[in-house]
């Protein structure tokens, strides 16, 4: 992964622990993670991506919708997230009214910066 694709609080994972993002540096080698403990300054090398799974759009607090057909999970932007017979998310549909985007995300914070470029606010979690 890479800092640019991360912005101020996208989710990682570091060592199994799912973290927020605080701080990139300027030159992009090491962000500053969020901790319960205390801010934790880490080398991006080291930092990975989270998975995006049914489990984090349930975190995020998208609403699960099932049909003869395909579950999806929705949130209240008409961003629609389809998944496949395993359950693991497939493509992202954007459906305004005045049409179509079809996208493929794979992790938690790229659906974290698609709704941020949707919306221009911050996808955070629910629980």
């Amino acid at each position: 992964m890479k800092a640019t694709e991360l912005r101020i609080g996208n989710l990682v994972n570091y060592r199994g622990v799912d973290m927020v993002v605080d701080t990139i540096s300027s030159n992009e080698q090491c962000i500053l993670l969020d901790t319960a403990m205390a801010p934790y300054h880490q080398n991006i090398d080291n930092v990975g991506a989270i998975p995006l799974t049914e489990e984090w759009l349930v975190k995020f607090g998208l609403k699960r919708s099932d049909t003869d057909l395909n579950r999806f999970y929705m949130c209240d932007v008409d961003i629609y997230i389809f998944t496949d017979k395993e359950r693991k998310p497939t493509h992202i549909v954007f459906n305004p009214s005045s049409g179509t985007l079809y996208v493929t995300l794979l992790h938690a914070h790229q659906l974290q910066n698609l709704y941020f470029a949707l919306t221009g606010e911050k996808l955070t979690l629910q629980h």
